[in-house]
C-alpha cells in the first residue's frame, strides 16, 4: 500500500533524521514514517483546507502521529520552501498528486529536482511515485513516466525504482543501499513492525527481472521522449 511505501527510502538511508514531506497526502503515512529514528518531520502543504479535510479520516496511528512533537505542519509553497533550504534534509518524500496538470507538474520537473537535490544533505534521498503497472504499461503512461525519469536523471547521478501498480522512484547523489539483505538488517535494527512491507517480501519487490522489464519498456521509447521541464 502507499502507506507502506514510505519505508523504502527511509530504510535505504542509514540515518534519516531530518525529513521533508511535500503534500497533505503524507498524513495517512505519518504513523509509519515515525517508526524510523526521525528527529523532525516537516509537512509542507499550500492548502490548509486539504489538511482540514483529511484529518477527520485518519486512522488512530496517523492521528496520534500528527500530535507527535517531532511533526511540524507548514502552510507554504513547496517549491519555494525547498528552494530556500539548501542542505537541510536527509530524505524528501513527495506526496503531491501525480502530474496531470500544470500546477501539480511543478514538483516533477528538472528545475524542481535540481532544487530538491540542493536541499538534501550528503547521502540524501528524494522519493516519489508515478502511475505504472505490473504488466502492461499504456503508451501515454510510459511516455509520461519516461519524461519525468529523464528530468530526474539529469539532476541526480543515481536514480532507481521499484515496479508495481505505482512506480516508486528513488534518487540520490551517491549509491542507494537497496539490497534485500541490507534493508532487512535496517528493518530489524529499527524494530519495525507493519502489515504489508516485511523483509520476506524484499527479494521479490527488488527482483532485478521485474525492474529490468519496466526499464526496458521506458528505454524503448528512445529519444522521442521530451524531458519534463517547467516550460
Amino acid at each position: 500500500s502507499s502507506r507502506d511505501e514510505v519505508h523504502w527510502p527511509l530504510l535505504a538511508h542509514p540515518d534519516p533524521r531530518q525529513v521533508l514531506a511535500l503534500g497533505a497526502g503524507a498524513l495517512p503515512s505519518l504513523g509509519e514514517l515515525l517508526k524510523h529514528p526521525v528527529a523532525l518531520v516537516e509537512i509542507v502543504e499550500p492548502d490548509r483546507d486539504a489538511v482540514a479535510l483529511m484529518t477527520p479520516f485518519l486512522d488512530p496511528p496517523a492521528a496520534a502521529a500528527l500530535r507527535d512533537p517531532r511533526v511540524r505542519l507548514i502552510e507554504a509553497d513547496p517549491r519555494q520552501w525547498v528552494r530556500e533550504r539548501p542542505g537541510a534534509y536527509d530524505v524528501i518524500l513527495q506526496f503531491s498528486p501525480e502530474p496531470l496538470n500544470a500546477s501539480a507538474n511543478r514538483l516533477f520537473t528538472r528545475e524542481f529536482f535540481a532544487q530538491a537535490r540542493a536541499a538534501l544533505r550528503p547521502g540524501g534521498i528524494l522519493a516519489f511515485s508515478l502511475p505504472s503497472a505490473e504488466n502492461y504499461l499504456a503508451p501515454e503512461t510510459a511516455y509520461a513516466d519516461a519524461s519525468v525519469w529523464s528530468a530526474l536523471a539529469e539532476s541526480f547521478p543515481v536514480v532507481t525504482f521499484l515496479p508495481g501498480e505505482k512506480m516508486l522512484l528513488l534518487a540520490g547523489s551517491g549509491p542507494l543501499a537497496l539490497s534485500p539483505g541490507r534493508l532487512a538488517q535496517a528493518y530489524a535494527a529499527r524494530g519495525l513492525r507493519n502489515e504489508a512491507l516485511i523483509p520476506s517480501a524484499f527479494p521479490f519487490r527488488l527482483s532485478p527481472e521485474r525492474r529490468e522489464a519496466l526499464l526496458f519498456r521506458l528505454r524503448g521509447l528512445g529519444p522521442s521522449v521530451a524531458r519534463n521541464e517547467d516550460l
